[in-house]
């Protein structure tokens, strides 16, 4: 018979290794993260820089089943105040990012590196910068929502997106954006949900958005857009809600579009 003493060692090292922790780059992600957004100062921050994040629940993280990768980070609302460190790259496996309602500032750019995130609010806070021109999630298989209205975002809407194949709505209305709708945006034919108003954004409505045959909300209102309503657009047979209005548009409403007969609003 083995010794006790070599069955209690045995025991423990079996239990170490059922006990699911957290990889120091994401725990440590975690506590800049705290660090960059003055956590001492949050509303709530439960359980953060106490142990492991997820088997002590850290307020607002989202854990995997195995408690072993962080998912989500939920904390909107609360009180939030400083940017968000470039480390925070390190939560791979990072699926949503809601962050509204704070006192954030600083670049985007960080969204980027997130190659499985679904979705991100970073909504009513102070960002700035552009967005950026390629994403890491848009690689994914999984349908991406945006929501990024009420910052102090500029530039324009960038070209490169027209490869965001899996962008299923984006909110972006609110900012400083300017430059035109981009007609290599006709691409993006699983986009559901558009919302650019209250921007700077010229040019016309783009002919080739024709093509965005799931469209189901469009707001483009206030903005500097001329033109006409393109006849085209009566392809768009899911859409329900168009919002053209506080614009330099001109000309009737095309006697195309009644084919357009899911549309609640105008």
């Amino acid at each position: 018979m083995r010794p006790i003493t070599n069955r209690v060692h045995i025991l423990v090292t079996l239990i170490a290794c059922v006990i699911a922790v957290v990889p120091s780059t994401q725990q440590n992600a975690l506590v800049l993260f705290y660090g960059a957004t003055n956590g001492t100062h949050w509303e709530t921050n439960t359980n953060w820089l106490n142990g492991d994040p997820c088997s002590n629940r850290w307020f607002g993280v989202t854990c995997d089943d195995s408690d072993t990768n962080i998912l989500a980070l939920d904390l909107g609302y609360n009180n939030l105040r400083g940017y968000l460190p470039q480390e925070m790259e390190m939560l791979i496996f990072l699926e949503e990012l809601d962050l509204e309602w704070n006192n954030i500032t600083g670049p985007l750019t960080i969204i980027a590196s997130f190659p499985n995130l679904t979705y991100v609010d970073l909504s009513y806070n102070e960002m700035t910068g552009t967005l950026p021109e390629v994403l890491q999630c848009q690689n994914s298989n999984n349908s991406v929502t945006m929501v990024l209205y009420w910052n102090n975002l500029t530039g324009t809407l960038p070209e490169s997106w027209n490869t965001f194949l899996n962008l299923q709505s984006l909110q972006i209305s609110s900012n400083q954006i300017s430059g035109t709708l981009p007609e290599s945006w006709s691409a993006l034919v699983n986009l559901v949900e558009l919302n650019v108003f209250s921007n700077d954004i010229s040019g016309t409505l783009p002919h080739s958005w024709s093509g965005l045959t799931n469209l189901e909300e469009l707001n483009v209102f206030d903005n500097s857009l001329t033109g006409t309503l393109p006849e085209a657009w009566n392809a768009l047979v899911k859409l329900k809600q168009l919002n053209v209005g506080n614009n330099n548009l001109y000309g009737p409403c095309p006697n195309s579009w009644n084919t357009l007969t899911a549309l609640e609003y105008l």
